[in-house]
């Protein structure tokens, strides 16, 4: 009898731990993040493997005070991220990361990815912005469901990823990715690698002198009340190196 109250216990606190996000472990590469704007990231695990998933359902509103104004064409904005420690300037990093999108990014500029830049509320802005959702150059007919990579530290530009997408393709299927940028103050390069191929080489963009640049990732996007897509994205091994 004892032992079979033994073995009961065991299964029983085994189901609880397998299905209770709060007690699953950490893997160690998410003690490098934590909560940004009064997110918490909720872990899941699949294959005795443990990773991030992020949820965004409509009118998930924002934790910053920013997310409640009217701006960039949106009368609020809604957001689940995370965010890591401030970076170096003129220095060069490396983040590796795992990505899997399971739901939604079919709407309006749907940001998974950041190069934030912040140093007080008076400097406090993107540099790179990873979305789908976005304008621009339309070499393909169906641009508007890949990844497109937005400048915003000078002039503002789009530079699409042809083979980031499109997004109903990827859906389900995790995906490597390697960004490699420099934190130059002004004139700074970045590339981008896809399941270990070159995407985008030597890329500039500009890095304002007030700003401290660092990395968010979740899910970020205007409020439409007429778009009502609950997105979900997953996120795994996020790994931040300075190789310079």
């Amino acid at each position: 009898m004892r032992y079979f109250l033994t073995f009961l216990f065991f299964i029983l606190t085994s189901n609880v731990y397998a299905t209770d996000p709060d007690r699953l472990p950490d893997d160690t590469w998410m003690k490098n993040f934590w909560e940004n704007c009064g997110y918490y990231p909720i872990r899941h695990q699949e294959n005795n493997n443990v990773f991030w998933r992020f949820t965004l359902e409509k009118g998930d509103r924002g934790g910053c005070s920013s997310d409640n104004m009217v701006r960039h064409g949106a009368s609020y904005w809604e957001r689940k991220e995370v965010e890591g420690r401030k970076l170096k300037s003129d220095a060069t990093y490396e983040v590796q990361f795992k990505v899997r999108f399971l739901a939604g990014f079919e709407g309006n500029r749907e940001t998974f990815f950041q190069l934030h830049g912040f140093n007080g509320p008076g400097c406090n802005f993107p540099l790179l912005m990873f979305k789908f959702g976005e304008l621009g150059k339309s070499w393909a007919p169906d641009y508007w469901a890949r990844l497109a990579i937005t400048e915003h530290g000078g002039k503002y530009e789009v530079n699409h990823v042809q083979n980031f997408g499109p997004i109903d393709k990827i859906k389900g299927i995790w995906q490597r990715v390697k960004f490699i940028f420099e934190t130059n103050v002004g004139k700074s390069k970045y590339s981008l690698y896809l399941n270990d191929k070159l995407e985008v080489s030597g890329e500039e963009f500009d890095v304002p002198a007030c700003k401290i640049p660092y990395i968010k990732f979740g899910i970020y996007r205007p409020g439409d009340p007429k778009y009502g897509k609950t997105s979900i994205v997953d996120f795994d091994d996020v790994l931040v190196a300075k190789v310079k």
